[in-house]
């Protein structure tokens, strides 16, 4: 489009002015995330990240609107439109991706379960008990997992910290929240980037893992509830940091900067952000979320003859609020060409009845589908 504007303007006689964004988002990739979100009409995100570079292939927020309206040279024409916009309820000017906290919900026991292998204390079959009720220390409240009952339908008396991941159960995860203790897993959380903006070069909003808590909420932290709060965009960065073998990059939108003379004026390059986790805890992670999708609780992502790696997560707002829905994952497994985190606000209008694998999974699925397409 550079090339083509420049053409314009000696053809037309016009002073060059102006440069062109290149930027590093893959049309088909992006198309395939925002039609997946608007064919259902969900609220939410999608974030699709190339684990090893940190170029961000797709980054999708819902509802969107048309910038055109926003661009007009009639003041009130603008002033209008925008008005509208500012007084959607559904929030269409939020940039979701970005700048929107959410409850990580289940794709959180990623990062706790990073936490206790990097710790040296627990391995992916360090044991837990496995009731189907578990009542928080010093409260009368019980947490059960979903589906009820012991943790994927064993009658064992102990659950693995692998077949927590795989079935996503919440009771030994709150349990390892508490033995693992708060500082470990804030530790982990903050190597993955909580308490830090991502410059992308837009600024994201910060996510956060809370301090101070008494053993019944660090419990609850186990599994992404309490006070965890997240952008769908540090969702994908710590996704994308367990498929490159536990480096995170630095996420980025903008290839290159190009003149109207098409000289390159600024060019950007993959950067590391620091090493999030060994290798050898990121293969055992990696390993508990391909079972995930393939025997577990995040089958909706398999892809025919492709290893998929997966998490998903059903979060609890308000008692009767409806949930938060997710998905975080990466493909092939062995040699990840994608990342992708997705997010469906409102319970993708299902209320507290949809979860995580039959809303979020499909999505992921259909933007995996479209970056190993090609």
């Amino acid at each position: 489009s550079g090339f083509l504007a420049r053409l314009n303007q000696i053809v037309t006689g016009q002073e060059p002015r102006g440069s062109s964004l290149e930027l590093t988002v893959d049309p088909t990739v992006q198309r395939a995330a925002r039609d997946a979100m608007t064919s259902m009409g969900y609220s939410g995100a999608v974030v699709a990240i190339e684990p090893d570079t940190g170029r961000i292939l797709a980054l999708v927020t819902t509802p969107g609107f048309d910038a055109n309206a926003l661009t007009s040279h009639d003041v009130d024409q603008v002033t209008a439109a925008y008005d509208e916009l500012n007084a959607d309820e559904r929030n269409p000017l939020i940039n979701r991706a970005l700048n929107t906290l959410y409850a990580p919900g289940s794709t959180f026991k990623l990062v706790v379960a990073a936490a206790a292998l990097a710790s040296g204390d627990f391995t992916a079959e360090s044991t837990f008990d496995n009731p189907s009720e578990y009542t928080l220390p010093g409260t009368s409240f019980k947490i059960r997992n979903a589906p009820f009952g012991p943790c994927g339908g064993s009658s064992a008396e102990t659950v693995s910290l692998a077949d927590a991941i795989t079935y996503s159960c919440n009771i030994p995860m709150a349990q390892l929240a508490e033995e693992l203790g708060e500082d470990a897993i804030r530790e982990q959380a903050e190597k993955f980037g909580f308490g830090s903006s991502f410059d992308t070069p837009i600024a994201s909003a910060v996510s956060s893992y809370p301090t101070g808590m008494s053993d019944d909420k660090l419990a609850q932290t186990g599994y992404g509830q309490y006070d965890v709060r997240t952008t769908p965009l540090q969702v994908a960065q710590w996704t994308a940091a367990i498929a490159n073998d536990g480096i995170e990059m630095d996420p980025w939108l903008v290839d290159q900067i190009v003149g109207d003379d098409l000289s390159v004026q600024k060019k950007y390059d993959p950067s590391e952000r620091e090493r999030a986790l060994d290798a050898d805890d990121a293969e055992s992670v990696t390993e508990m979320m391909v079972s995930s999708v393939a025997v577990g609780a995040s089958s909706n992502a398999r892809i025919e003859g492709v290893d998929v790696a997966g998490k998903t997560g059903t979060a609890e707002n308000g008692p009767e609020d409806p949930y938060t829905l997710w998905f975080a994952g990466f493909a092939p497994a062995e040699n990840p060409e994608v990342a992708v985190a997705v997010v469906v606000e409102d319970g993708g209008g299902q209320g507290q009845s949809g979860d995580g694998n039959t809303i979020a999974a499909p999505i992921a699925k259909k933007v995996m589908e479209a970056v190993l397409a090609q």
